[in-house]
């Protein structure tokens, strides 16, 4: 079901072998951030398929190399510690950043992900491969 917002056919489409499931409510942006995405040989999870994970139930990934999105190490960087809840200010001290900076780099990683909020880019980062 190409339009379903069910989990379960998300993860079904990612064990099947798709590289993204976008759903047809996608807005036209995250549409063209996901299409880019895949060119670049990435996978798109969709956030609401995060959210609706619980413990028991692991998301499925494409075989293939592990993910990193296509970001830059340094975007990585700042993702992880977004992801241990550093506020923008605490990334720059961590990383010898300017919290502008930082800025900068959640944006592009937001963008990148297809995601609006911290929460969600913070579950994508538990799916990085480890450090």
């Amino acid at each position: 079901p190409i339009s379903s917002l069910d989990p379960s056919h998300v993860r079904d489409a990612l064990a099947a072998g798709a590289s993204g499931y976008v759903p047809k409510s996608a807005g036209s942006q995250t549409l063209a951030n996901v299409v880019g995405l895949v060119i670049a040989g990435d996978i798109y999870v969709p956030p609401m398929l995060l959210a609706n994970a619980g413990p028991g139930s692991p998301v499925p990934t494409p075989p293939g190399k592990p993910d990193d999105y296509g970001l830059t190490a340094r975007q990585i960087e700042v993702l992880r510690l977004l992801a241990e809840g550093l506020s923008n200010k605490e990334i720059g001290l961590t990383l010898g950043l300017s919290e502008k900076t930082v800025k900068v780099h959640v944006s592009a990683i937001y963008l990148r992900l297809g995601v609006t909020r911290r929460m969600a880019a913070a579950e994508l980062a538990r799916l990085l491969p480890p450090a």
